[in-house]
């Protein structure tokens, strides 16, 4: 990974764990990735290209963070998971929008409770990485 693409998705990382320490949120996890080598620049087609994910220890807290990062982060699109769940139980909050420093790179955000992550983890490690872009798994 390029330095420039280091430093920028450390400062997407910091500044949730900032926004998560203004908001008195302790016991959280965030972790990040490049998750494609490629992808189009804006005006052509919108792919994720950094996803970023948040642990936290309820869904209130959740719902909070995903609030507030609305108000950083604009968003493209708002998926949510824990109001109308996967019907294989997954769970989670999604905004996919553009990073707002060093550029403008795609960038998912995921927050979600321990809880629902080692669900997440567990349905991973049962049907395969790949499973979630089969219908039969994904709908609501």
């Amino acid at each position: 990974m390029s330095n420039k693409l280091e430093k920028l998705i450390k400062s997407c990382e910091s500044n949730i764990k900032s926004l998560l320490e203004e908001l008195g949120i302790s016991g959280f996890t965030i972790s990040s990735r490049i998750k494609s080598e490629e992808f189009t620049p804006l005006g052509k087609r919108h792919h994720d290209y950094f996803g970023v994910r948040v642990l936290l220890t309820s869904s209130s807290e959740c719902c909070l963070v995903h609030t507030k990062l609305q108000d950083i982060y604009k968003p493209l699109k708002i998926k949510d998971y824990i109001a109308n769940p996967w019907k294989n139980g997954y769970k989670s909050l999604h905004i996919d929008t553009l990073t707002n420093r060093g550029g403008e790179y795609p960038l998912e955000i995921q927050v979600r409770t321990y809880q629902m992550h080692e669900k997440s983890e567990k349905l991973i490690k049962k049907y395969g990485p790949y499973y979630w872009r089969d219908p039969q798994y994904v709908k609501f």
